[in-house]
């Protein structure tokens, strides 16, 4: 622990002897170290400390907890001029440093933006809303990259619009060994085995408006918002770096994925609403693998999930009870993985400091990982287990 925070220190000195040298001033998304013309830097990010105890029915599986850091990302935004923006953040939370936005972002043509280097690929709604903007203090299976969702990947996009939204993108992404899970990562992590060609996109329409991509809806706007969209994807493996893994052997890679979903979001008077579908089938290398998510070689699965959310007032504060449930549905067993969730959080100064309270109730379920830094506890698929999250964030 120790040595970890003394990265996370070291990292934020530089920063700060970078701000100190300069004129700096306070902005609500960060701070402004360095500005004149065109050309600004900005630095801010995230701290996220969070417990987690998970209560398995497994026979003879006892329960656990643990207190850890979920998320401590210092970011940094650079405006050279107007047309060019580069941003970088980077985590340090999983005793590793993680690179996760490394982009390069041009905005001087006059039908969209292109983004270069490390970012979202476009697919769910869920994924590419941010950690900070959660109802739940874990993402549910239709925005968690263990399950088929691309997260941020090596590559370069165009994305514009306005009512009407849409984003294109190829990248070199990268999916981790085993078939427990489908599980894309980028190459900037060092969890990564091999990589492929992908092609996504993503198309947005919002009819009455459009709101950003955040859970909960503290404008409490009178008339209604409503954002519903459809994404895809193709992923090939590029054949040039194949892992085995050591429990199947070779074959075991996945060769190819597809990927489509849509979702939908409604924001109202304070009720937040967001559902989503994604649809994923799969073939590894070698055609007689059957293993988890796999049987004989192919690998179709679906996701879905709901939450909803109000907001309620209490003076300057928020409190928002929230309620959802989650499926993921995997072809290779007879049962369905059900999750449901309650929960209530609570807004100091709206995003910036937040504390968050989830309750997840599991049904027959497939995946036994948790979040953080507690292993599966000997849960066995098929069992039930319940876990409960809390989690405090502030924003600097």
């Amino acid at each position: 622990m120790l040595k970890h925070m003394g990265r996370v220190k070291t990292s934020l000195g530089i920063l700060g002897f970078a701000g100190g040298a300069l004129v700096s001033s306070t902005v609500g998304a960060g701070t402004v170290i360095y500005e004149e013309g065109e050309t600004a830097v900005e630095i801010g990010g995230r701290i996220q400390v969070q417990y987690l105890r998970v209560d398995p029915d497994t026979l003879g599986a006892d329960s656990t907890d643990d207190l850890f850091l979920r998320r401590v990302r210092p970011e940094i935004e650079a405006t050279l001029t107007e047309e060019f923006l580069g941003v970088l953040a980077i985590d340090f939370a999983d005793d590793e440093v993680d690179i996760k936005d490394a982009y390069i972002e041009y905005s001087g043509l006059p039908f969209g933006d292109i983004l270069v280097g490390n970012h979202y690929a476009p697919f769910a709604r869920e994924n590419l809303t941010s950690s900070k903007r959660q109802q739940f203090v874990e993402r549910t299976f239709i925005g968690d990259h263990d399950y088929g969702v691309p997260d941020r990947q090596m590559g370069i996009s165009l994305q514009g619009g306005e009512m009407l939204q849409y984003a294109v993108g190829y990248y070199k992404a990268g999916i981790d060994a085993g078939t427990d899970t489908l599980d894309f990562d980028t190459r900037l992590t060092g969890d990564t085995d091999y990589f492929g060609d992908m092609f996504a996109g993503r198309i947005d329409f919002y009819p009455l408006g459009e709101f950003d991509l955040e859970q909960g809806d503290f404008e409490r706007s009178p008339s209604p918002k409503v954002g519903v969209a459809i994404n895809g994807f193709t992923w090939d493996n590029d054949d040039d770096n194949q892992s085995e893994d050591e429990d199947l052997g070779p074959g075991s890679d996945y060769d190819e994925v597809q990927g489509y979903g849509a979702d939908a979001a409604l924001r109202w008077a304070g009720v937040s609403v967001d559902i989503g579908y994604n649809k994923f089938t799969s073939e590894t290398v070698a055609p007689g693998v059957t293993d988890g998510l796999i049987v004989a070689g192919e690998g179709d699965f679906d996701t879905y999930a709901a939450k909803g959310g109000y907001m309620i007032p209490v003076g300057t504060d928020y409190v928002e009870p929230v309620v959802g449930y989650q499926v993921l549905d995997p072809d290779a067993v007879a049962d369905k993985d059900e999750r449901y969730l309650v929960g209530v959080n609570y807004f100091f100064n709206e995003y910036d400091d937040k504390l968050q309270f989830t309750y997840e109730i599991g049904k027959d379920i497939f995946a036994t990982d948790n979040a953080g830094n507690i292993d599966a506890n000997e849960t066995v698929a098929g069992d039930d287990q319940d876990r409960l999250f809390l989690q405090y964030q502030h924003l600097f």
